[in-house]
């Protein structure tokens, strides 16, 4: 309503928020409150495609309106601890095709490889967090990442 009771004038065609994902599935645009924006490759990830896929969409949530990460400072720093884990997974023999095939092995693992200062575990719960958004993550490693 305008001062004078008046309605508001709306805009000609409706308002669509822009896409998080692109078209290729594999990119996030993270679009925050004050307008900056960031877009999040997870093609370049050295992982199987299926595992990326499954990433982004995790990201894509996260990213969303009341997903949680309301800032690109927090999208980013999670960017900077997800790289990682994957690389260490590139490095394994039994690289996982995707979130559903990760192991307790591969996460303990990984959870072991980091080094024991108070960032490892900034680290660790980064990703866990990620991760157990994804309904496919088997049980056991659900109990491994709430163990530690």
């Amino acid at each position: 309503m305008s001062r004078r009771g008046r309605a508001a004038a709306l805009p000609d065609a409706p308002h669509q928020r822009p896409a998080v994902l692109e078209k290729d599935g594999l990119v996030v645009q993270h679009r925050d409150a004050q307008g900056m924006m960031r877009s999040y490759d997870f093609g370049a990830l050295p992982v199987p495609e299926a595992f990326q896929r499954s990433l982004a969409s995790l990201y894509v949530v996260k990213c969303a309106p009341g997903g949680g990460w309301g800032s690109i400072e927090t999208s980013e720093a999670h960017w900077y601890l997800v790289r990682p884990f994957t690389e260490f997974l590139a490095g394994l023999d039994d690289v996982p095709p995707d979130v559903d095939r990760l192991t307790t092995t591969h996460w303990n693992a990984w959870r072991l490889s980091l080094p024991p200062r108070p960032n490892g575990y900034s680290k660790y719960a980064s990703v866990a967090g990620l991760l157990q958004l994804d309904p496919r993550l088997a049980q056991p490693v659900r109990e491994a990442m709430a163990g530690q």
